[in-house]
This record gives C-alpha cells, sequence and structure tokens, in this order.
C-alpha cells in the first residue's frame, strides 16, 4: 500500500484540508487567517486506512513585524546620536517576532535571512547584504551584523533593513537608519591665556576657541 494523502486539521479537530502526496512528500497552501495557529494531520493509504494524528505544529502567520538597523560604531561624546569616524563601520538588523500561542519561543528557521539596504538616489535603495548567520538573542528575537569592509564616503548615510522567512517571503522595510560619517581631524585649539601668565588663585580659568 502507498500513502495517498495527509489529511489537515486544526488542533481542535477541525478539519482544514487534503493534501495529495507524490512518493513520500507533500506540499499545499493553507490559510487558516492571521495570528497564533495550529496545524496537524492523518496519513490516509490508498486503501483508506487512517493513521492517528501526528504532532500539532503551532505557528504565526501574518506577521508584519520589520527589522530595525543599529549603529554599532557610533563614536564620540555621544554614543547614541549615530555620528561616527569610522568609515568602516557595523551595523546591526535586529528583528523580534511574535511567539506562537504554545511555544516558549519563536523558532530560528523563521528567519532565513536579514537583508541590508543602502540609499543610492532620491526614494532608491541598494540591497549590500544578504546576512545569513543570524544569533538569537532572545526567546523572540534575532540579529545579524554587517560589517564594511570598502570605506563609506565622508557624510550621511542611509539605511533600512528587511527580513524574509523560511518560505522565501520578504518583509516591508523597518524604520530607516541615518548616519553621518566624519573622519575628518578638527583644528587644533588655540588657548588665549597669556604664555607666562601668574594667576594669584590656585584655580584659573582656562580661555579659548575650538572650531572645525
Amino acid at each position: 500500500m502507498a500513502i495517498e494523502l495527509v489529511k489537515l486539521y486544526k488542533d481542535n479537530g477541525t478539519f482544514i484540508k487534503d493534501a495529495d502526496v507524490t512518493g513520500s512528500t507533500f506540499s499545499t497552501i493553507v490559510d487558516q487567517g492571521v495570528g497564533s495557529l495550529d496545524i496537524k494531520g492523518k496519513s490516509q493509504d490508498d486503501a483508506g486506512n487512517l493513521s492517528g494524528f501526528g504532532s500539532t505544529i503551532n505557528y504565526y502567520a501574518g506577521c508584519n513585524n520589520t527589522p530595525l538597523c543599529d549603529l554599532l560604531d557610533d563614536t564620540g561624546k555621544s554614543s547614541t546620536d549615530n555620528l561616527t569616524n569610522d568609515t568602516t563601520p557595523r551595523i546591526a538588523v535586529k528583528i523580534t517576532l511574535p511567539i506562537p500561542t504554545g511555544c516558549s519561543q519563536v523558532a530560528l528557521s523563521s528567519v532565513q535571512k536579514l537583508e541590508l539596504w543602502h540609499k543610492v538616489g532620491e526614494g532608491t535603495y541598494a540591497k549590500i547584504a544578504d546576512l545569513t548567520s543570524i544569533t538569537r538573542d532572545g526567546n523572540d528575537s534575532f540579529s545579524s551584523i554587517h560589517q564594511f569592509v570598502s570605506e563609506l564616503a565622508e557624510g550621511d548615510h542611509y539605511f533600512k533593513a528587511i527580513w524574509v522567512d523560511s518560505q522565501d517571503d520578504a518583509s516591508s522595510y523597518g524604520a530607516e537608519l541615518h548616519i553621518v560619517v566624519d573622519s575628518s581631524a578638527p583644528n587644533a585649539p588655540t588657548i588665549t591665556v597669556d604664555d607666562g601668565s601668574v594667576f594669584v588663585k590656585q584655580t584659573v580659568t582656562i580661555t579659548g576657541s575650538a572650531t572645525e
């Protein structure tokens, strides 16, 4: 006897649809709506014999979460202003996904890759990296890091990212990251206190000017 089809059900036993088996595999499109869902199945052979239920699989469909970009090499006094003197900085791409009901965490396989895109013109972006080395940061969060090898030009740069799931479907772009690359050293400061000055107090006010 051969397996003829797989009968798919919700975990509560509600029938969804039949999926034809070719050889020993099957593939079919299922639309149960948006949100946390579940599915299980029975095998049926060509004599009409049915197996018991297989394991229930929990999943989340219709996720519209989008990834964020983060400049890891923010330099200078502030570490959050997205200014850097590093012309080959690292950009992290991070995504947080909903944990399906009945699961303790999102499956790592949910994130096939993260794509990093760089603005190259007015409203135009070019993909610069397919990030497939994905790190789990938590039960629902994942990230990957792109290290620039070629130097970025001085000035403004804009980045966006998308995530691609295990079935090759891509999200919308996430929020734009704007960074400024400035590796030019400023002018040396000028101290306006006269050389050779003598003061009464131990504490002395030093004045001067500093410019780019």
